[in-house]
């Protein structure tokens, strides 16, 4: 081997090792990178064998530089793959990490019939996810805002007036009969605008069976309107509105105009029942015991009543089977066999238990106080004024510590006279105390009793 042979065999070895070592190659890749080398150097081979050692040293150098440029520009190579395999592994990673994050709200979203807004859901799944309710316009919003308010009503209504029907016919008279037929006997007539409590029917179902007043029967059933929202509608036109304080109130003040520092007229008491004649906003223009002026509403509670039907006179003793107070029928007795006054209280004291309606004459249906009074005197002959105002003026003026059974005894609401009593004997007395307690047997209160007169 000749000295060049030598050089490029050694500067061959160096290059290999200085490769194997600097770049880590182990094993086959090792060998082939030499094989690599020899074939770099035999290509040198054509160069003159006369080159000067000093140009041989020199080649030698600048190969071992040019491997060592080869070396670092694979090394940086290599390190900008690794990076991009990192990168491409945590963009794979943080990918399905979405994807899963997007599949499970997407699923809960299903699971729970929740709308799916999130794109990435969509787009990962790849599947419309239908909402199970559309977004409501503003429009579609109000619209179900006024049903629920008519349905919150229409509850009500049917609470207020629950198996309350009115009689409604061409005929303008609806007959109450004893059984279900238009055969059946009369027992009452109706008006139109006349009230009914439903409690059955036939089984035919084509009449009803109800009670109007004192009088129980049946009445073709097209012949009365139901349900809470007609039954109102007809009470405007029908009922009587009637206004009593607020169980808190004890005393309110009539005034002669709607405002607080009005004239006050007469005081108002808990058993006091107005009947309304205009309902204002603040006020109301009530009339009681004669007198008509204004009250404040919010003191005040209101109620609407209809009339109900009237017993027919030639059927009062199919109705009064049973029960001797249902007919206005005066029951017999003789003169001679007592006195007059305490005839009068026995009659009167029939009709305890019996309701209290403002307004009323009737001993069965209802009545005031002063027409109680009004309608007991009438049955014997006596004829008295509607008021107990009134009434204070009519027969003589007694002692309150003389009275005998049969006397009147008066009280006052504020500066006039509101209420009126008889008086039956023992300290006890029977009135028609107010709508809540109806006609009743109490005790005569002598300390606030402002007069007595004795009719008879």
């Amino acid at each position: 081997m000749n000295r060049t042979h030598w050089i490029k065999t050694a500067a061959g070895l160096g290059a290999a090792c200085f490769i194997t070592i600097g770049m880590n190659y182990t094993g086959a890749e090792a060998s082939a990178n030499t094989n690599a080398l020899d074939n770099y150097f035999i290509q040198k081979d054509d160069v003159s064998d006369t080159v000067a050692l000093s140009e041989s040293a020199d080649s030698i150098l600048l190969s071992e530089n040019y491997l060592k440029k080869i070396f670092n520009e694979k090394k940086t190579a290599d390190v900008h793959k690794e990076k991009a395999t990192v990168t491409k592994e945590t963009a794979d990673t943080r990918q399905a990490a979405v994807a899963t994050q997007a599949a499970v709200a997407t699923q809960a979203a299903v699971t729970t019939g929740a709308a799916v807004t999130t794109s990435s859901a969509i787009a990962t799944t790849g599947t419309a996810i239908s909402t199970p309710s559309a977004v409501s316009s503003p429009k579609e919003n109000k619209q179900n805002i006024e049903k629920i308010k008519a349905a919150k009503k229409r509850k009500a209504l049917d609470k207020k007036w629950k198996n309350t029907a009115v009689a409604i016919s061409s005929d303008n008279v609806i007959n109450i009969r004893e059984t279900p037929s238009g055969m059946g006997k009369k027992l009452a007539e109706m008006e139109n605008g006349d009230a009914v409590k439903v409690v059955g029917k036939s089984e035919s179902g084509k009449w009803l069976k109800v009670k109007s007043g004192k009088v129980k029967g049946y009445v073709w059933k097209k012949s009365l309107v139901k349900g809470g929202v007609k039954v109102e509608k007809l009470a405007d036109k029908y009922a009587t509105t009637y206004a009593e304080l607020k169980s808190d109130v004890k005393v309110l003040n009539l005034r002669k105009k709607k405002n607080l520092s009005a004239t006050i007229i007469t005081q108002l008491k808990d058993d006091d029942v107005c009947k309304v004649e205009k309902e204002g906003e603040k006020w109301l223009k009530v009339k009681v015991n004669g007198c008509s002026g204004y009250v404040a509403k919010e003191y005040t509670k209101t109620y609407s009543k209809f009339d109900t039907a009237k017993a027919l006179k030639t059927e009062t003793k199919d109705l009064a089977a049973d029960d001797s107070r249902t007919t206005d029928a005066a029951p017999a007795f003789s003169k001679s066999d007592e006195k007059l006054g305490t005839q009068i209280v026995n009659y009167a004291l029939q009709f305890v238990g019996n309701p209290y309606v403002w307004g009323g004459t009737s001993l069965t249906n209802g009545a005031d106080c002063s027409g109680f009074i009004l309608s007991v005197y009438k049955k014997f002959g006596y004829s008295l004024p509607h008021s107990s105002a009134s009434q204070a003026t009519c027969g003589k003026e007694v002692d309150i510590k003389d009275l005998q059974p049969g006397d009147l005894v008066f009280y006052k609401h504020g500066s006039r006279i509101g209420h009126v009593i008889m008086y039956i004997g023992n300290g006890k007395a029977v009135e028609a105390m107010g709508k809540k307690w109806g006609i009743v047997k109490s005790n005569v209160n002598y300390s606030r009793a402002c007069t007595a007169r004795r009719i008879i």
